[in-house]
């Protein structure tokens, strides 16, 4: 997921195109993002590879219904990222390996053809610049966010942290932020869809603050389970230990002698 250093095909025209499309059933692609998807449908197959007959551009969408094994215009979200396939892997098992970079944010306009693979009319999005004078300071919590969120959460790495703490540019780390989020592809989907960056920063830090609360209540909850566990398994131990003893001293619990 980190952004590549070499130079990448341009977003700068908005003349709509036509490109093949890759539907993902559960997931979210982002700009920023530089990824191997699995690709194992017969349709996304034959996309990537009119892609590749070209200039290797493709756009990739999320499904609104993931369960659809041959989505159409219907199952399909309508912004999504348009992305550059810089290689793909033919697998044992009969699945490609494709590993996509994401350019920027499209927008289908229409569908062409459904069959025998998805191919639409792809508008370029620019985005809207941060023009908040406080961007920065946002960008700086957001990093402290997702540090925490990080100390908490099994899903997300000090590699994922590292690299979050070298990127300055609002747009960026609000993607890259939003793709390494355990949230759920609805969520994901609302932040990809904010093209102005002022707006995506303060969903980003709403859907961050969320998410660490969540996890600092869970933390706290699985902290004082787990003491209540072991003080039930400490007085367990106690009261063993006084059987052994009264058992040591002839006063076997059915024996005790009254006073």
């Amino acid at each position: 997921m980190r952004p590549r250093k070499r130079d990448k095909p341009s977003m700068a025209s908005a003349v709509p195109r036509v490109l093949p499309v890759l539907p993902l059933r559960h997931s979210v692609f982002f700009p920023q993002q530089a990824l191997p998807l699995s690709v194992g449908r017969e349709g996304s197959v034959r996309a990537v590879e009119d892609a590749l007959r070209g200039e290797g551009l493709i756009i990739v969408v999320a499904q609104t219904d993931g369960a659809v094994d041959t989505p159409t215009e219907k199952d399909l979200r309508w912004t999504g990222t348009v992305a550059k396939v810089l290689k793909v892997i033919a697998l044992a098992d009969g699945t490609r390996s494709v590993l996509t970079e994401g350019i920027g944010r499209g927008r289908l306009l229409s569908i062409l053809q459904s069959e025998p693979f998805l191919r639409a009319v792809v508008q370029d999005v620019p985005e809207k610049p941060s023009t908040r004078v406080e961007a920065e300071a946002i960008v700086t919590s957001l990093k402290s966010l997702f540090r925490r969120a990080a100390e908490l959460s099994p899903n997300l790495t000090e590699d994922q942290v590292s690299m979050i703490l070298t990127v300055e540019d609002p747009a960026a780390i609000t993607d890259m932020i939003t793709s390494m989020l355990p949230v759920g592809p609805d969520e994901k989907q609302q932040i990809l869809e904010a093209f102005n960056v002022d707006e995506r920063l303060q969903k980003v830090m709403l859907m961050l603050t969320k998410l660490v609360q969540r996890l600092e209540l869970g933390s706290k909850i699985q902290s004082e389970v787990q003491d209540g566990i072991t003080k039930s398994q400490r007085e367990y131990v106690l009261r063993e230990q006084l059987k052994a003893i009264r058992k040591e001293l002839g006063e076997d619990e059915g024996n005790v002698e009254q006073s």
